[in-house]
């Protein structure tokens, strides 16, 4: 609660220079990284990643950040933070002590896990990306850009579910919505949103398909 009501109230600020985003909170999170004795960058924690991941725009639309030729030296900021875009966040509303995460730690694979020895983090997020159905009117599908056209088509990422389900709507799964991006690697997404999803929303009939979120 601490840190999601501090980066909320931090992507309200009007920095000056937009690509300043993730370098002047730098210092506060690794005081909270030292706190929390865990590993993080860009706006999540290793101990709080799927948590951490559900953002969503707090005003009409956000605008991906152009860190441009200057930052080429330094790791570009991720698609999965809200730090890569200028505008307000919130978190979604989801229940302390009422949502299951461990049956989608394959889904979401902590890129601090995958580090041995001194090798650098790749702020890659591997994912099992699941096909989504027509997704009816009142839907709650929250894009970053919702005003944007994408000649491909959103898929979703399960990051965590209900440990109860509502009579009408059954079990919520809260899902991140990813699109693919034109690379010559197979199998690379970006975030697009985020999502309450329903059971009959989600194509469940394949094991999903196994990606990276940049």
């Amino acid at each position: 609660m601490l840190y999601q009501d501090l980066y909320e109230r931090y992507s309200k600020l009007a920095l000056s220079y937009p690509m300043d985003r993730p370098v002047a909170i730098r210092g506060l999170e690794k005081r909270l990284m030292s706190a929390l004795d865990t590993d993080g960058r860009y706006g999540v924690f290793d101990i709080y990643l799927r948590r951490g991941l559900l953002w969503q725009r707090d005003q009409p639309n956000l605008e991906r950040i152009d860190f441009g030729d200057k930052n080429k030296s330094q790791v570009t900021v991720p698609s999965w933070s809200w730090m890569a875009y200028t505008g307000s966040i919130r978190y979604m509303n989801v229940p302390l002590g009422g949502v299951d995460w461990s049956p989608w730690e394959h889904d979401v694979i902590s890129p601090w896990s995958q580090v041995k020895g001194g090798d650098q983090v790749s702020f890659e997020l591997k994912v099992i990306v699941r096909g989504i159905k027509t997704v009816e009117p009142g839907a709650r599908v929250f894009l970053d850009q919702p005003h944007s056209t994408l000649d491909r088509p959103f898929k979703c990422v399960v990051v965590g579910s209900s440990q109860t389900s509502n009579q009408v709507r059954g079990q919520t799964y809260y899902a991140l919505i990813v699109t693919s991006v034109d690379s010559e690697d197979v199998n690379v997404y970006e975030r697009a949103g985020v999502a309450f999803l329903n059971k009959h929303q989600i194509v469940w009939n394949n094991p999903g398909t196994e990606a990276v979120i940049r």
